[in-house]
């Protein structure tokens, strides 16, 4: 129906804070799934769908997954690492149908969260290597080597590398190595905070004599043996298998495209498991593997923020005993710093790159007590106030206020101080206007905006105390008086908007 009396503005409250949020190992719980060798181009390797497939079906397929999650269901996945040989030959059709697949459905593909791509030994042509470094770089909140080819990020305080072939010196490693050892330094330091590596070799007996050069090994054991690395994934044998590397848990993913196989890895702040499963069965689990997780050696607070390029923080921290130093790094881009600890203690203006910055704080004493007892940062809040179709259309003179649209503006001016429902929200800051989406009017006429004027002033001088700021909808057009019609009432009003 179209009579007025019968409509209802749309209001609504609206908080958007930039504020910083802390998480614990306690709280860690990590899932993501993994998918290799998919060989886009061998006709014959027919189960890629069947993997898209499977994994958007993970959601259902269980819900126990062992003792650390016994009995709850599968979170959502944060990510997909792919671990190389996506195509079979680095020819430009075959990466179309890769990536036509293997991206984020809200960019076009067909998975349903971001994809980390790894390459490897059938990646390596020019043209694969230069797609996938533009890739690379799309990425939020990753750190990238200087070439595009290898990064990292954070989820949590588990820090993860994605080291494509494997961390080597030759040219087909493309940096790797140099990468994880800055990396490694920069990023995650004396904190002991876990660390997940991915790349295409295995440590099968075969591989290490095969694949491998000869002094990588050794080199790569040496690279990592201070920190603590939680497991290593890989691919490259198309089965699902499970090797050591010293005391490190090397996971193997079969092949997607040969035998539709992926897997699928939950971390916790005690165990990892890995989930192998073949998706073109009734029963997809072939085998779940465990292995413990060794905690930070530094209490370790993460917080995140969504400020800007150009931005900094300021930080100040509460102790519960002296420390040494207190050590802060942005994986995100790459910057560190420490300062001389005291039970009060501030870090000021750490720079921040654009996206959501993850941070990291960490205390060291000579007893490596647990120091970070409390953590406050400044946050970024901006509310206002949104309405829309209030249709305004007076039947005689300026007697407009539907008794909705009456409503609407005694709710706006006392909502101010007012608890919000949620406790979580507190009580409601005063905002910094009203936006209005559209259909000030009902039709248009002199009368309609002069009603509207009047209700939602521009400088806060209506009946709404505050600033206003509304775009036009198809209702405010007045065909009949093109005087009236809504770009000259709204260009009028944007005349006299201050700050703008």
């Amino acid at each position: 129906m179209n009579s007025p009396y019968k409509r209802c503005s749309l209001f609504s409250f609206i908080l958007a804070s930039g504020l910083f949020t802390g998480a614990f190992a306690a709280d860690r719980k990590i899932v993501f799934a993994l998918s290799s060798d998919q060989h886009y181009g061998i006709p014959s390797y027919t189960n890629n769908p069947a993997v898209v497939q499977g994994i958007w079906n993970l959601p259902l397929v269980w819900t126990n997954w062992g003792p650390a999650w016994t009995n709850q269901t599968l979170d959502n996945l944060r990510g997909i690492v792919c671990l190389g040989d996506v195509v079979n030959h680095p020819h430009p059709s075959y990466w179309n149908l890769y990536s036509q697949v293997y991206t984020d459905m809200r960019d076009g593909g067909q998975m349903p969260c971001t994809v980390y791509d790894g390459y490897e030994n059938h990646d390596l042509g020019s043209s694969i290597w230069t797609n996938m470094a533009a890739r690379n770089a799309q990425l939020k909140n990753v750190r990238l080597s200087p070439n595009n080819a290898c990064y990292s990020w954070d989820w949590q305080d588990v820090h993860f590398i994605q080291l494509n072939l494997y961390p080597g010196t030759n040219a087909d490693c493309r940096g790797s190595y140099a990468f994880l050892t800055n990396d490694l330094a920069t990023c995650v330091g004396k904190t002991g905070r876990p660390v997940v590596l991915f790349h295409h070799y295995g440590f099968s007996p075969n591989l290490l004599t095969v694949d491998w050069p000869t002094n990588s090994v050794p080199l790569y054991a040496d690279a990592i043996s201070n920190y603590n690395i939680a497991a290593i994934f890989s691919g490259h044998t198309h089965h699902n298998q499970r090797y050591q590397f010293g005391t490190i848990t090397n996971y193997v993913t079969g092949s997607a495209g040969e035998f539709g196989k992926f897997s699928v890895v939950m971390i916790d702040n005690t165990n990892i498991v890995f989930r192998s499963l073949n998706a073109t069965m009734t029963n997809p689990i072939l085998y779940t593997w465990t292995n413990t997780i060794t905690p930070p050696i530094e209490p370790v607070f993460m917080a995140s923020t969504d400020k800007k390029t150009g931005q900094s923080v300021s930080v100040t921290g509460t102790l519960n005993t002296a420390a040494t130093t207190i050590n802060w790094s942005n994986s995100l881009n790459g910057t560190s710093g420490k300062i001389p600890a005291s039970v009060n203690w501030t870090i000021t203006n750490i720079p921040l790159q654009i996206g959501e910055n993850q941070l990291v704080f960490s205390a060291m004493s000579s007893d490596r007590e647990p120091l970070i007892s409390e953590l406050s940062v400044p946050t970024r809040s901006i509310n206002w106030f949104a309405v829309s179709d209030t249709h305004f259309n007076p039947p005689v003179g300026r007697e407009y206020l539907f008794p909705y649209n009456k409503a609407v503006i005694r709710a706006i001016n006392n909502l101010a101080g007012k608890a919000y429902p949620n406790a979580s929200w507190g009580t409601v800051p005063t905002p910094r206007g009203v936006t209005h989406t559209g259909d000030c009017t009902d039709g248009g006429s002199a009368g309609s905006w002069a009603a509207f004027n009047d209700a939602y002033g521009v400088n806060g001088f209506g009946m709404v105390p505050y600033p206003v700021y509304e775009g036009y909808g198809n209702h405010d057009t007045y065909r009949a008086d093109p005087a009236t019609d809504a770009p000259v009432n709204i260009s009028l009003r944007n005349a006299m908007r201050r700050n703008i």
